[in-house]
């Protein structure tokens, strides 16, 4: 298995902390964002690992056991064509993290043993980490809603309430497995939209194909009839958007030490 983590961006939503750093290496107590998913892979024996880089990538070369990826275009594109730009590393069962987010070991390891050929990590109780997060209201949630068999229905911003009393709402952690059975085909999916789209075409939620999200694809394969499946967690991770957020997990890290771990 192997481990990708998509670190293109600059976060300038961090201000000053990201004038001089990529958001991915912004110190946390003593740690960056990136090492720390590399320490979680590790610990989960998954070695083989690749990262997509942009802002500043110079800055990652002091990681000596990692594929490094050009986001040549980062300024330009989001998530979405940034995770591709390492398509040539997607040969083989994988994870992806997004590189600005703090994960603790455990999601990791929930996605990993959970069956499947496309899984996505969900925080079934993610509304509790918005509280007092008055910078990035849960408006913003990536939300997604799944079925009782953990198949995911929708998912996306702004997806709107849970129809169906059968269906729970969670929320996209960033994390998701891939095996090496519909990894090609997924490429070829990306592939296929790249070749009919323009870079300023509407895509699934997203005004213009180049600034898609991860999860606008995701709900693209969901329209193919693809079968995702959710890993889900209660918590165990970060999302970091604003200075607010970064001075919250700070804060939280020396209260709360399963955070570190």
């Amino acid at each position: 298995m192997k481990g990708l983590i998509i670190a293109a961006g600059r976060g300038q939503r961090l201000g000053s902390f990201t004038d001089n750093v990529p958001k991915p290496l912004v110190d946390i107590n003593g740690e960056c964002f990136f090492s720390n998913t590399i320490k979680h892979f590790n610990n989960l024996g998954i070695h083989d690992i690749g990262a997509v880089v942009g802002y500043k990538k110079e800055q990652f070369s002091q990681f000596k056991h990692v594929t490094f990826f050009d986001n040549n275009n980062w300024k330009d594109n989001n998530i979405l064509h940034s995770l591709f730009c390492a398509r040539n590393f997607m040969n083989d069962d994988i994870i992806i993290a997004y590189g600005d987010i703090w994960f603790t070991e455990r999601p990791i390891k929930n996605i990993q043993s959970t069956s499947g050929d496309f899984v996505i990590g969900v925080d079934e109780e993610w509304y509790h980490y918005y509280k007092g997060r008055t910078e990035h209201p849960v408006s913003e949630a990536e939300n997604v809603h799944y079925d009782d068999n953990l198949n995911v229905q929708k998912i996306g911003k702004h997806v709107g309430e849970v129809l169906n009393d059968n269906h729970k709402n969670g929320e996209f952690m960033g994390l998701i497995k891939i095996s090496k059975d519909v990894i090609k085909q997924v490429v070829g999916e990306f592939e296929e939209l790249e070749a009919k789209l323009l870079f300023t075409d509407k895509f699934q939620k997203a005004q213009q194909f180049q600034k898609a999200y991860l999860t606008d694809f995701i709900q693209y394969l969901l329209s193919k009839s693809y079968s995702i499946k959710c890993s889900v967690s209660k918590q165990g991770w970060f999302e970091i958007d604003t200075v607010q957020d970064l001075q919250n997990l700070k804060l939280r890290m020396k209260n709360d030490k399963t955070l570190v771990k």
